[in-house]
């Protein structure tokens, strides 16, 4: 990864877990990576208020209008597939 390109992080709890991030994995990261952290659309307005401002995605330079989240969209259709998927388990 170039470090100039910068990485935008989206987790649904990027709030917490950007607080400890750099000191539990920053030495495995290129050295000059500027990170963003972001919170989808989804679940960021769940979040506190100040949540909203820091870290959801139409407030961060450059990051555009990112849902930020694909596979919520997808579960109507992949429920679905569920019952076909139950015996691919260990159990069965």
């Amino acid at each position: 990864m170039d470090p100039e390109q910068g990485l935008l992080f989206f987790y649904d709890i990027a709030c917490q877990y950007s607080v400890h991030f750099q000191r539990r994995i920053g030495h495995r990261l290129p050295v000059g990576l500027d990170m963003d952290f972001a919170i989808g659309q989804f679940h960021v307005h769940g979040h506190k208020e100040n949540c909203l401002f820091r870290f959801s995605s139409m407030f961060i330079p450059q990051s555009g209008a990112v849902i930020g989240e694909i596979l919520e969209s997808l579960w109507a259709n992949l429920n679905a597939v569920t019952p076909a998927m139950r015996t691919a388990t260990l159990a069965h």
